[in-house]
């Protein structure tokens, strides 16, 4: 039958006792009932008695000190000193001192010879699918202990990660070799490594592209067999003109952010054969200053298509470096910095330009289209310009409609002469494509067509752009 009482433990000094009580005793002593409390104290009271009693009876006397015989000293045996055996210090064992090594110092140089040796053997087979790395590391080393016989031998780990430190050993002595200012260093296995390793791209490149770094002084050491490379060799090691080709994949934005990774990138970022390579540029959420943008722009000799945030350049000057330049848009913040004949003398050079559109530099003038008329009359197919401080007479607007033959599609700022523009929007109907920002200010009453009619682009245009 299961015990359903509870286990009580009264405190009595250094004392303890545990009393087993039912479940209305435990009540009553959790409501601090005095005669409860009191039955308990003089339960543990009792139990301490018998324990005490107990206690004395089964502890045995124990003579004190005082009761010990004393014994003389003359009783006690002499040992005399010549009865001690004597152990000469030459029978006592060598113990050499346990010296911890690094792992490359575990391979002599003959071992290390054996081992690029073996390795040259089976080159075949480690670049051949046919064959398992660890397998072939397991047979090399098999080899190697049976050539040194020392004990215990190498395992597999152990040579694998030997060779993989002469590897690393003899690419940073090639890579430092083929820089300048790196000073005379030597490689203890240059010649065994260069006849395994020589032909490997990785290893002997064409060009090393330098990225700026300090370079290792001559009295400096050099770095320990094994230690890692630094950051940013793959970088030295890509001939230039492969990353070249490979950064101009990348938008302006994203090779703004690859200007910041190291100093070989940057280099190469604001190299002129990596601007040469761009065809398309759209130059907006960056935060180059103008001078770099219009450095950069002034490189892209080949661009045909650009779309340039105003606030991003202080000049047009690199217009007349764009050659193959067909079609411009500078659009984003209001640029009021720009003289007006930096953009006339600027945009008049673009002889190929086609495609025309401004709407962030408010001080463009009549002036500004008389001197397109007069230089683009051949070429230009689209032209839009808004957001100006100056609108356009119908004498303006009529001198860019003879001048510019080629001319489909325009969209300027009317002035106020409504009657007069309306007049050349009829004569001109169909063959010329208006703009809502004319059409808008210009009453349905003064057209001899509907709005359709003057909107609609001509059968031969080529909407490129």
């Amino acid at each position: 039958m299961a015990d359903n009482r509870s286990e009580v433990v009264v405190k009595n000094g250094n004392h303890h006792t545990v009393i087993k009580v039912d479940r209305a005793t435990m009540a009553a002593i959790q409501r601090r009932d005095p005669a409860t409390l009191k039955m308990i104290a003089a339960m543990s009271s009792g139990q301490e008695a018998k324990l005490d009693e107990a206690e004395d009876a089964d502890l045995p006397d124990i003579p004190v000190a005082n009761d010990l015989p004393d014994l003389p000293a003359s009783d006690l045996p002499d040992l005399p000193a010549t009865d001690l055996p004597d152990i000469p210090a030459t029978d006592l064992p060598d113990i050499p001192p346990v010296i911890s090594q690094p792992s490359s110092k575990l391979f002599s140089t003959n071992e290390s010879l054996a081992l690029i040796a073996m390795y040259s053997e089976r080159k075949d087979k480690f670049n051949s699918a046919k064959y398992r790395n660890k397998s072939l590391w397991e047979e090399i080393t098999r080899e190697l202990n049976a050539l040194t016989e020392k004990t215990p031998g190498f395992s597999a780990a152990q040579v694998e990660g030997r060779w993989k430190t002469l590897v690393s050993a003899y690419r940073k002595h090639i890579t430092n070799q083929n820089k300048t200012g790196q000073g005379s260093k030597t490689f203890e296995f240059e010649e065994e490594m260069s006849q395994v390793l020589g032909e490997r791209h990785d290893m002997n490149p064409v060009t090393i592209i330098d990225s700026g770094e300090p370079s290792t002084q001559p009295n400096e050491p050099s770095e320990p067999d094994g230690e890692s490379d630094e950051k940013g060799q793959v970088f030295q090691v890509i001939p230039p003109e492969i990353l070249t080709k490979i950064l101009s994949f990348l938008d302006i934005e994203d090779l703004q952010n690859v200007a910041c990774v190291n100093k070989t990138l940057k280099s190469i970022t604001f190299n002129p054969m990596l601007w040469h390579l761009y065809t398309s540029i759209c130059m907006h959420r960056i935060s180059w200053n103008p001078y770099i943008c219009a450095g950069c722009l002034a490189m892209s000799v080949n661009c045909v298509y650009l779309n340039i945030d105003a606030k991003l350049v202080s000049s047009l000057s690199f217009l007349p470096e764009m050659k193959k330049l067909e079609s411009l848009k500078i659009k984003g913040a209001q640029n009021i910095h720009i003289p007006v004949s930096d953009i006339q003398q600027n945009l008049g050079l673009c002889v190929h330009l086609k495609h025309l559109e401004i709407s962030s530099l408010p001080q463009v003038d009549e002036s500004v289209f008389i001197h397109l008329s007069e230089n683009l009359s051949n070429t230009l197919v689209y032209l839009h310009v808004e957001n100006t401080l100056t609108s356009v007479s119908p004498a303006c607007l009529q001198r860019l409609l003879v001048s510019l033959k080629e001319l489909k599609a325009i969209c300027i700022t009317p002035s106020q002469d409504i009657e007069g523009w309306a007049s050349i929007l009829n004569l001109y109907c169909g063959r010329v494509c208006f703009g809502h920002a004319i059409l808008d200010r210009i009453p349905k009453r003064l057209l001899n067509k509907s709005l359709q009619a003057y909107c609609m682009m001509p059968f031969n245009f080529e909407a490129d752009y």
